[in-house]
C-alpha cells in the first residue's frame, strides 16, 4: 500500500510540473521520477524478505530515496561501478 501511495504522489507531482511549466509528460516524469519505483520495488521486497535492512549498494544509478524509505531499508554506502 505504501508503495502505491508514493507512486500516486510522484504522479501528482508530475502533473503539477506539466501544468505549471508547460512540460510534456515525458519531460515532467524524468524530473519527478514517476514510474521508476516499479523498477526497484521487486528487488527491495526481496531484500526485505531476506531480513536485510542496511546494506552497501553497488550501482551507477542508485534508486530514488522514496523507494528505499518505502521498504524500510537503509543504504549505508553507495559504491559506483
Amino acid at each position: 500500500q505504501r508503495e502505491n501511495n508514493l507512486d500516486l504522489v510522484d504522479q501528482l507531482k508530475t502533473y503539477k510540473l506539466m501544468y505549471e511549466n508547460g512540460l510534456d509528460f515525458s519531460a515532467a516524469k524524468a524530473i519527478t521520477g514517476y514510474g521508476k519505483t516499479h523498477d526497484y520495488g521487486v528487488g527491495a521486497q526481496i531484500l526485505k524478505e531476506l531480513g536485510l535492512k542496511r546494506f552497501r549498494l553497488l550501482s551507477k544509478n542508485p534508486p530514488p530515496r522514496s523507494v528505499v524509505d518505502a521498504f524500510d531499508l537503509e543504504i549505508v554506502e553507495t559504491v559506483k561501478v
